[in-house]
C-alpha cells in the first residue's frame, strides 16, 4: 500500500514591504474633504436620530429622489407644521398669562 507523505503544519506570516519612494497615509487621507464632510454631516444624524428615525428619514430622502417633484411640497409641509407648532406653544403661554393675571 502506498501511503500520502506526512504534511507538515507550520506557520507562515507575510510582511508588506514598504519602498523609500512610498508613504503610508491614513485611511482618511485617501478620502476626499468632501467625502470627509459628508461622512461628519451622517455622524451627526446619527446622534440626532433613533436608529428607527434614522432609517425613516433615510426612506423620506430615497422616496424623495424617485420624486423630486415632491420636494418642495414636503418642505411647505414641514414648515407649516414648525409654524402651527410655533403659534399652538405661544397661544398655550398666552392663555397662561391671560388666567395668571386674574
Amino acid at each position: 500500500m502506498n501511503s500520502p507523505k506526512a504534511v507538515e503544519e507550520g506557520n507562515l506570516t507575510f510582511k508588506r514591504v514598504v519602498n523609500e519612494g512610498e508613504k503610508q497615509t491614513p485611511v482618511t487621507a485617501s478620502i476626499s474633504k468632501e467625502d470627509q464632510e459628508t461622512l461628519a454631516y451622517f455622524q451627526s444624524l446619527r446622534q440626532a436620530f433613533t436608529e428607527s428615525e434614522l432609517l425613516q428619514v433615510l426612506e423620506i430622502l430615497s422616496t424623495l429622489s424617485h420624486g423630486k417633484e415632491n420636494i418642495e411640497a414636503v418642505l411647505d409641509l414641514l414648515q407649516g407644521e414648525q409654524t402651527d407648532e410655533e403659534q399652538s406653544e405661544s397661544s398655550s403661554q398666552d392663555s397662561f398669562k391671560i388666567e395668571g393675571s386674574y
